[in-house]
């Protein structure tokens, strides 16, 4: 279950990064290099992981991480069951019924 905890932690780290991928601009035209130069924010806006953002991730898996676990364990178990089920299965069409209660 530790794995999938850190698998989960890995791919909110993989996701945060891609969020924060930063575009190298594009040589400027013409018609840019005569425009006046802006401090406004780009068209493509480069986001920066930010310890409030890195919080709320941390705060996000902690919620998530009973119903990570519990799809572990049932991923984990389903083999056993349906052997388990295939078994019952077999001991009902195999064996007599006085003998079943004995086993």
């Amino acid at each position: 279950m530790k794995k999938l905890t850190v698998l989960a932690l890995l791919l909110a780290a993989g996701y945060a990064q891609a969020q924060t991928t930063v575009t190298k601009p594009t040589a400027p035209t013409a018609a840019a290099a005569s425009a006046p130069v802006s401090t406004a924010p780009a068209s493509t806006p480069v986001l920066a992981s930010s310890p409030a953002k890195k919080e709320l991730i941390a705060r996000i898996l902690v919620l998530q991480q009973g119903a990570i676990e519990q799809t572990a364990q049932a991923l984990v178990e389903r083999p056993a069951v349906q052997l388990q089920q295939q078994a019952a299965m077999a001991l009902q069409t195999r064996v007599p019924p006085d003998k079943r209660e004995a086993a």
